[in-house]
């Protein structure tokens, strides 16, 4: 799974501090995450793609992403298989 997240913040973030959790669960998102403009570093306006991967398929209907920030901003998106 793919998900675009936009910085709409003021502040440039470490894409290294990004933490990500579906459905409340941790996932490790070291190298599984893209700057869409290119570079490492992920700068208000850019576009992060975090890849997921899980061994089981996520079942159909709602679910939640939680992306935090080093800083401790976060937010969390619905989304729907």
């Amino acid at each position: 799974y793919s998900f675009f997240v936009k910085n709409t913040g003021g502040s440039t973030i470490e894409t290294t501090t990004v933490t990500m959790f579906v459905d409340g669960n941790y996932t490790n998102v070291t190298n599984k995450w893209t700057v869409m403009e290119g570079g490492t570093i992920w700068y208000p306006t850019y576009v992060l793609r975090l890849n997921y991967t899980t061994t089981t398929q996520l079942a159909a209907g709602d679910h939640n992403l939680r992306v935090v920030t080093g800083n401790g901003i976060f937010d969390t998106m619905p989304f729907r298989k």
